[in-house]
């Protein structure tokens, strides 16, 4: 279940470190074979090693992941969203930030767009 309450644990909500992923990867995969641990901290790297800075970026000082800094400079409403829900469970903050990149871009009829790059052009 899905929970974006704020956690207490100073460790896991502090904002995008290595520290705050493994504790939630130890705490989260305690029972889960080596080949599972290993899995879920290879596609939180992957996760983390795509995230922005905000510098130079149209969003300002939000941070955003985008699907790959070399070739896909953007961002994608599913892939924000799906993203979302996994990193909420140790950077609350920055799962929001996802959301707020796509909410803060809405159309006047109500609908998203597919997409945003990182200049803006949507």
């Amino acid at each position: 279940m899905l929970n974006f309450q704020k956690r207490s644990d100073e460790s896991i909500k502090t904002k995008n470190d290595s520290a705050c992923v493994d504790n939630w990867l130890n705490g989260f995969c305690k029972d889960f074979d080596d080949e599972k641990r290993l899995l879920l901290k290879r596609a939180t790297e992957c996760l983390m090693g795509n995230v922005t800075d905000g510098e130079k970026s149209v969003w300002g000082d939000k941070k955003l992941i985008v699907p790959s800094k070399k070739t896909y400079g953007g961002v994608w409403n599913w892939d924000s969203a799906f993203i979302s829900i996994g990193v909420a469970n140790w950077d609350v903050d920055l799962a929001f930030q996802q959301l707020d990149i796509f909410i803060e871009n809405q159309k006047d009829d109500g609908s998203y767009l597919d997409a945003i790059t990182t200049s803006g052009q949507k």
